[in-house]
């Protein structure tokens, strides 16, 4: 019988470096988005540090208006700055949410693949199996077939042998 030979395997091929793909597609976005995050936090830690600055300030007592001003305009700015970073964080999310997707669908695809190929592979070595036991069942009959003839042509001969005994031994007594 000829080897197993998924008929999709190409298709299984092709599916498995599309999986691979999407997976690659889908970890770089999310490096992306931990970037972003990184970044977030960057700003976020300049906003607290210049707020602490400013709370340092008004502690000591001496105010300098001009100072104030100044780091009021870098909170508003760096504020801002949080805002559009919050944003990308949030495209950037929901892209890798899609490419996850993406992956996933692939995914199942390739194992619905593997599935089907295993399947075909269990069929095949079933008919395989089936295959050998017909041809064994078909050795042991023709095998008992030869066995029965020598064991006749045996019992025959044996009977034969027996009756001719018999009727020599009968022959004898009735000469005696």
């Amino acid at each position: 019988m000829k080897p197993f030979q998924f008929r999709l395997a190409r298709l299984a091929a092709v599916r498995e470096i599309e999986e691979r793909i999407a997976l690659g597609d889908w970890a770089r976005a999310e490096a992306e988005v931990q970037t972003a995050r990184r970044a977030e936090e960057a700003v976020e830690g300049e906003i607290a540090d210049s707020r602490k600055r400013q709370l340092a300030e008004l502690a000591r007592g001496a105010i300098d208006p001009a100072r104030v001003l100044l780091d009021q305009e870098s909170v508003d700015v760096l504020s801002t700055e949080l805002r559009r970073r919050r944003e990308r964080t949030r495209s950037l999310a929901f892209q890798a949410a899609e490419l996850r997707q993406a992956w996933t669908q692939r995914r199942s695809s390739r194992r619905a693949l593997e599935v089907l190929e295993e399947r075909d592979r269990t069929a095949h070595t079933a008919t395989e199996n089936q295959a050998q036991q017909v041809e064994m069942d078909e050795t042991a009959a023709l095998r008992w077939l030869n066995g029965k003839s020598v064991r006749e042509a045996l019992r025959e001969s044996a009977l034969a042998t027996d009756d001719r005994n018999r009727t020599s031994d009968s022959s004898e007594d009735s000469f005696a």
